[in-house]
């Protein structure tokens, strides 16, 4: 059977690396897509001939977990000039200083990343200019942050940041392999069927199977939560789909679900789930702004959480009580903790309004 690729860009990459440092709230004055390439083109008129807008760059690397490929669009790069020159646009209305000083780590190690994997592709081994500028859309006003790193430099960033990430894909491997050999031979959660709750289970398995949308209806108390999610769950191992998406728009349906998934796996052994809830009832200090002077569960976040996501992932059982003990160990936000656990999770559930 031919390994499947897993796929990873570049800044995804380098922000689940390399960001470091506090928890803010959303930064004022957003721009929007649309606005960040209008600018980035027209900031981009007076470039040299040589200069390249929007460069597509990949890698293909073999971990111990299989292969893994690395893309992303260089926003800007001059590989003419003497030393090479990297450019990466950020658009916002807000504070350029401020936005550098909160997001510095993720935009820094993106910018070094594209380096890396142009200097390999390349086989350069000169000095790289890298330079992050911080665009207003409207006044069209830059603030250029830059600084020069060897190729070499680059190229040894790159491959620590595919060896972290080669280690957290490696767990995940093993979870998986775990999770797959129980769910192999999970049965229905109950000791019998319902009236029509077999029937459910088999329709949603086979619109699963064959990739359908599928609608049912059915009454409160027919047993409609455990048909669902019996057979999505076991779809996860012969028909790899990555999670399960459980939407409710109550909390006793999370509650219901939960309740299901514990009867699939009493133990806690191979089942990962994490109940994602309103920020505002996950927060520990109510009414208090994400900020680091004003919370200490904000303070360092991209720090304390490399420690805290590993130790809510052992617990498996992800409900919101488990979430606030393992946050209030690693002195954590709880919300923004339950995020970062769901790209990790075989089982979210969450309210869709």
């Amino acid at each position: 059977m031919t390994a499947v690729v897993v796929k990873v860009s570049v800044r995804i990459l380098a922000e689940f690396v390399h960001r470091r440092g506090d928890l803010h709230s959303r930064l004022d004055g957003r721009a929007r897509a649309e606005e960040g390439i209008a600018v980035q083109r027209r900031l981009q008129r007076d470039r040299p001939a040589a200069y390249e807008r929007e460069r597509t760059v990949a890698l293909d690397v073999e971990l111990a977990t299989g292969p893994l490929r690395v893309t992303g669009r260089v926003d800007g790069c001059d590989i003419s000039a003497e030393p090479w020159l990297i450019e990466e646009f950020k658009t916002t209305r807000a504070n350029p200083a401020l936005a550098h000083r909160h997001h510095e780590s993720a935009h820094w190690a993106q910018a070094m990343l594209y380096g890396g994997l142009l200097a390999r592709e390349r086989a350069f081994t000169g000095p790289v200019s890298l330079r992050l500028l911080y665009c207003h859309p409207d006044t069209l006003a830059v603030e250029a942050y830059e600084r020069e790193e060897s190729a070499a430099s680059l190229a040894e960033f790159l491959d620590q940041t595919l060896e972290t990430y080669g280690q957290w894909l490696a767990r995940q491997a093993a979870h998986e392999a775990a999770r797959d050999e129980r769910l192999s031979t999970l049965s229905f959660p109950f000791a019998s069927y319902r009236p029509y709750q077999r029937a459910m289970a088999r329709r949603t398995y086979r619109a699963l199977r064959d990739r359908q949308h599928l609608l049912l209806e059915a009454p409160t108390g027919s047993g409609k939560t455990a048909a669902v999610l019996f057979p999505a769950v076991r779809a996860l191992q012969p028909m790899a789909y990555r999670r399960v998406i459980f939407l409710t728009s109550r909390g006793p349906g999370a509650l219901t679900a939960r309740d299901a998934l514990k009867r699939m796996d009493p133990d806690g052994a191979f089942l990962r789930h994490i109940s994602i809830t309103a920020r505002d009832k996950a927060c520990f200090l109510p009414g208090t702004p994400c900020e680091p002077d004003a919370c200490p569960y904000a303070r360092g976040y991209w720090n304390k959480v490399r420690e805290a996501l590993p130790a809510l992932l052992e617990r498996r059982s992800g409900d919101p009580a488990t979430i606030a003990d393992v946050a209030r160990q690693h002195e954590v936000c709880p919300f923004e903790l339950s995020l970062d656990a769901a790209s990790w999770s075989d089982v979210i559930i969450g309210d869709y309004n």
